[in-house]
């Protein structure tokens, strides 16, 4: 049986959906796109690489192993990536070899970091999105 539906994006027009979008905020406001779950279907590198050529601060995905997939598909280190789903502990260092983010979803993270810390991480805190501000933690590796 084959399916009715058919999803296309345009990556001219993803394209200037960002630029469109970082019109509206201050100069030093940083951009983050969600391209996690292989961009919601359209294709985790190409929307990836559109998005940073937008002028894209970060991308955000779900899971370490879409991170280190665009680390070595697009081969960029400078952009920041924020794993938005939740990566073990034990997987920290790997997050903090590529130059990945993670997010801290529960206190077993945070309990396994005090056993084995990974030396020059930061932990981030409170975002304003709008004028809403929301408390939600996670490492960027240094």
């Amino acid at each position: 049986m084959s399916s009715l539906s058919k999803i296309e994006i345009n990556l001219n027009n993803l394209n200037n959906n960002v630029k469109n979008l970082r019109s509206l905020l201050k100069p030093n406001t940083k951009f983050m796109s969600v391209v996690k779950s292989n961009a919601y279907g359209h294709g985790i590198i190409e929307c990836a690489k559109a998005s940073i050529e937008a002028g894209s601060d970060w991308l955000g995905v779900i899971s370490l192993n879409e991170a280190i997939l665009i680390r070595e598909k697009l081969k960029i280190r400078d952009i920041p990536i924020l794993v938005l789903g939740y990566v073990e502990p034990e997987d920290f260092q790997i997050a903090a070899e590529n130059n990945i983010s993670v997010a801290i979803v529960n206190w077993e993270q945070i309990e396994k970091l005090k056993v084995k810390m990974i030396d020059d991480c930061l932990l981030h805190s409170n975002f304003q999105f709008y004028t809403v501000t929301f408390t939600f933690y996670f490492l960027t590796f240094i």
